[in-house]
């Protein structure tokens, strides 16, 4: 079936303004990604810290004999 052209034309647009609107997203979610994935990766490190102070400490404590 053949469409008049300015019928086409309106199509195209409409795919064209779609196909921009979808990779506009996409680029967002890999935006938001990546953020998630920094923000894990320094979670992970703090909770690295925290740990590794938390063992100096539990150290620190089992130093001091209370006795009886």
């Amino acid at each position: 079936m053949k469409f008049p052209l300015t019928t086409r034309r309106r199509a195209q647009a409409a795919i064209e303004v779609a196909t921009a609107g979808l990779r506009h997203q996409l680029e967002q979610a890999r935006a938001e990604a990546a953020r998630e994935r920094s923000h894990r990766q320094r979670a992970a490190a703090h909770a690295a810290q925290l740990a590794e102070r938390l063992d100096e400490v539990t150290a620190a404590n089992q130093s001091y004999d209370v006795g009886p």
